[in-house]
């Protein structure tokens, strides 16, 4: 397992500051979610963190800086996951998954043994088996969604970046991709970091929430310290009720009178 620091993490975007000084640190195993409104930092977060964007202060995973680490290495402790993953729509699901593996496999050499019993024990865990030799293209949203986490953990990173994993999902493929994550990173001890929109689901999956606002980190906790309703009202502007307690909270829009 691995876990990481963020340190006085600052991002600029064309010209403008995306994310100002943020200070974060996420345990070994632990799964925590990015919570906050559009344009908050979420995702510049998670793409620092994948070593996709340039950026000011630094990034720790198990005390080492990785600010001169190889796309390679960094591939290696880190999958990341976007909200719109790249699908090649003639692409066999078997090929997909074995995209994974591309950390691990040299510049000029071939898939070995290890590589393609890691494809299949990832295709094995996500049930897409019987799916081998489909082209990406002829599966459901759902089927599409378990080839994507099947190519994520062919990767064998101890660390899991998700951006938005349930956008533009159904509750049911919602709650489906989200308790396959929880049971992964049961079965694997992955460290899970997500940014999530449904603050009723980041509360329930999550041990801990960090809410970005503006571009900077406004609060951390767990989930019935951050997802409140004064929290809400003044970083999203919502009125809202909070339901239930402990890991079980639900986040409810009450509408205003008038």
């Amino acid at each position: 397992m691995s876990g990481f620091v963020v340190s006085d993490l600052s991002v600029t975007l064309g010209g403008t500051e995306i994310l100002h000084s943020v200070d974060a640190d996420v345990a070994s195993g632990e799964w925590v979610a990015l919570i906050g409104p559009n344009g908050a930092g979420k995702s510049t977060l998670l793409r620092s963190i994948a070593g996709l964007c340039s950026y000011g202060g630094s990034i720790a995973i198990d005390g080492r800086d990785v600010a001169n680490w190889s796309r390679r290495e960094i591939a290696r402790r880190i999958a990341f996951v976007p909200q719109a993953p790249l699908l090649p729509a003639d692409m066999r699901v078997r090929d997909y998954v074995m995209l994974g593996r591309t950390p691990h496999i040299g510049e000029f050499a071939a898939e070995g043994a290890a590589d393609f019993e890691a494809v299949d024990r990832a295709m094995r865990r996500l049930d897409l088996g019987h799916l081998a030799e489909r082209r990406l293209r002829t599966l459901s949203g759902g089927e599409q969604q378990r080839a994507v986490l099947a190519r994520t953990l062919a990767q064998d990173a101890p660390i899991l970046l998700l951006d938005e994993p349930t956008n533009a999902l159904d509750i049911g493929r919602q709650q489906q991709v989200l308790e396959l994550v929880s049971l992964l990173r049961a079965q694997s001890e992955l460290t899970v970091i997500s940014a999530m929109h449904d603050l009723t689901l980041a509360s329930q999956y999550a041990d801990r929430l960090l809410l970005l606002a503006q571009g900077r980190l406004v609060a951390a906790g767990p989930p019935h310290e951050i997802a409140t309703e004064a929290l809400v009202a003044t970083h999203y502007g919502a009125n809202v009720r909070i339901v239930g307690e402990g890991g079980a909270l639900a986040v409810v829009p009450v509408r205003r009178s008038g």
